[in-house]
């Protein structure tokens, strides 16, 4: 979008697994606008969703490191032919074709970020793609374009879409 001669970037906001939650925005010139947020089920359905988009500046996915045993001793990974990081390295190659600048967040940014987005953050609870997405761009836009969250609105038409 152009403002005042000025391109304001087209930013997607991305958790990653086997169901994508995710969040389309566009700076504008008083902040930002949410145009689109759903969820995609599949590893497939939800590169070819990112694949499609015409434009992306900025990439912002939630990054997917294998962590240590926890103290349990059990480790979440046995067995796991780890899609979810074959997902993130696909992303990260549409983001290098589309010249899409590629953001990485840890996890322990969404309680700011679910904050920020007036949400309620339950550690470990299931089913909240779209709201880590919305975590993640929020802290993203507070965090490194400094941008108030009021002035992070979303569209009328921005309701939720959630893929079977």
């Amino acid at each position: 979008m152009l403002y005042g001669g000025v391109v304001l970037d087209l930013i997607l906001s991305l958790d990653p697994g086997k169901t994508l939650g995710y969040v389309l925005a566009q700076q504008v010139e008083d902040g930002a606008e949410i145009l689109r947020i759903g969820t995609i089920s599949g590893y497939e359905e939800g590169l070819r969703f990112v694949r499609a988009l015409p434009r992306i500046d900025v990439i912002v996915v939630e990054d997917y490191v294998v962590r240590p045993v926890r103290m349990s001793g059990r480790n979440p990974n046995n067995w796991s032919r780890e899609e979810t990081l074959k997902q993130l390295a696909r992303i990260e190659e549409i983001a290098a074709t589309k010249e899409s600048k590629i953001v990485h967040q840890q996890p322990s940014c969404k309680p700011a970020g679910y904050g920020w987005a007036g949400l309620k953050y339950v550690p470990g609870k299931a089913g909240t793609h779209w709201q880590d997405a919305l975590a993640h761009l929020m802290y993203y836009m507070v965090t490194k374009l400094k941008l108030a969250p009021g002035s992070i609105r979303r569209s009328p038409e921005a309701t939720v879409l959630e893929s079977p």
